[in-house]
């Protein structure tokens, strides 16, 4: 079992008090009508930063029993694409099991994968989303992934495996998985870049084109935190068909991009 490291640093540590958070969050978004998603792409921080944004999100969606979550290694620990196949992880709301059956298929499809707790130990993007999906669906399970700096051609073939084990592979699951990429689009720019940056970014995660998103962020030597996670996720919504994503912003003076979108 994994224990918590975003716990009272990230979000409150008390269960009773995250459950009141969550629930006043997700209440101030109850008008909205949920629908089955394919992907979403989510900010991760505090949550006193980006908890509304992620309460907007998550409140319009129907949560499968399996979400892949796909998001950046900032300790720099471990394997460059490191995934944990198997066991639980600790929140204060209790524990999530990881869904060992979906992600052993993952790595058969993808030799790129490998097994590495160690890389998961103290990374807190992946983490700052349990607690919403605890408190919205108790028995859902994960596959949780993370990310160094990886080329485009990586981020293609892990794209591919995930889209054939999502929709190829009726043994490890029933219905469709979900995809959440946790990322940033830039960090601790003055104004003016960090709206230039956002800018040429999301005009191509409004294309699907994960090649030209790769090729500015190179290009302008963007402070993006989770380029990989954005790419896969952009390379298996083009595969499943994907017209274009929502997207949804935080209305804060943050200089960091709190953006986030939902693919359907």
């Amino acid at each position: 079992m994994r224990t918590s490291v975003a716990e009272d640093i990230y979000y409150p540590g008390d269960p009773e008090v995250l459950k009141e958070r969550l629930r006043e969050l997700l209440n101030q978004n109850q008008s909205f009508q949920k629908r089955p998603a394919k992907g979403i792409w989510v900010p991760h921080d505090r949550y006193e930063l980006c908890a509304p944004l992620l309460a907007k999100i998550f409140a319009r969606i129907e949560l499968p029993p399996v979400v892949i979550l796909l998001g950046p290694n900032h300790t720099d620990m471990g394997e460059s694409i490191a995934i944990v196949s198997h066991g639980s992880w600790l929140t204060p709301l209790g524990e999530i099991q990881i869904n060992q059956a979906f992600a052993e298929q993952l790595m058969e499809r993808c030799p790129l994968l490998r097994e590495d707790e160690l890389a998961h130990l103290k990374e807190h993007a992946i983490e700052a989303q349990l607690p919403f999906l605890q408190y919205l669906s108790p028995q859902c399970q994960i596959v949780p992934i993370l990310f160094k700096e990886i080329s485009h051609e990586r981020c293609q073939q892990l794209a591919n495996a995930i889209y054939q084990t999502m929709t190829r592979d009726t043994r490890v699951h029933e219905k469709p998985a979900l995809i959440i990429a946790t990322s940033h689009l830039s960090h601790f720019e003055d104004p003016a870049t960090t709206q230039q940056q956002e800018a040429l970014a999301l005009e191509k995660i409004k294309e699907l084109d994960s090649v030209g998103l790769c090729a500015i962020v190179k290009k302008n030597e963007a402070s993006m935190c989770g380029l990989a996670p954005i790419a896969i996720l952009l390379d298996v919504m083009k595969n499943m068909g994907v017209a274009q994503p929502s997207f949804m912003r935080n209305n804060n003076d943050s200089a960091v991009g709190y953006i986030g979108a939902l693919f359907s």
